[in-house]
């Protein structure tokens, strides 16, 4: 029901609607454009089906792979991403993500550069390619 008044608002009144949740269900259904956020950063950004079906940077990926909408059949036991969120008054030098992250390089070290992967879809990652 808030769902469904949140969208009638949007198209009264015309407004915007920043909207704040892990639920990736509700996002999917409610949002015209995403922001993943890790640790405080903007780790990626792009309309909901650049961001949900060609997902480009390692968090926002693994962050999907959890949700449960996407596992086949009953599980009692949900994917997690393997280690812990840093410290964010000691922030580690480069990507937030690059201490968790399966695909880290040593070019994670640095402080990783917004690329463009398509029109307006952009992730903050130094193995994001082009689209």
């Amino acid at each position: 029901a808030t769902i469904e008044l949140l969208r009638e608002l949007q198209q009264d009144i015309g407004c915007s609607v920043l909207f704040i949740s892990h639920h990736l269900g509700v996002i999917a259904e409610l949002c015209d454009d995403v922001v993943v956020m890790y640790a405080g950063e903007v780790v990626e950004r792009g309309t909901t089906r650049q961001v949900f079906h060609a997902p480009c940077h390692p968090y926002a990926r693994r962050l999907l792979e959890c949700d449960p909408a996407r596992q086949s059949g009953r599980t009692r036991h949900l994917p997690t991403i393997p280690g812990e969120v840093p410290d964010l008054r000691q922030r580690p030098p480069g990507c937030v993500f690059a201490t968790r992250c399966d695909q880290r390089v040593d070019a994670c070290d640095k402080v990783p550069p917004d690329v463009a992967v398509g029109t307006g879809h952009v992730a903050r990652c130094v193995l994001a390619t082009a689209r």
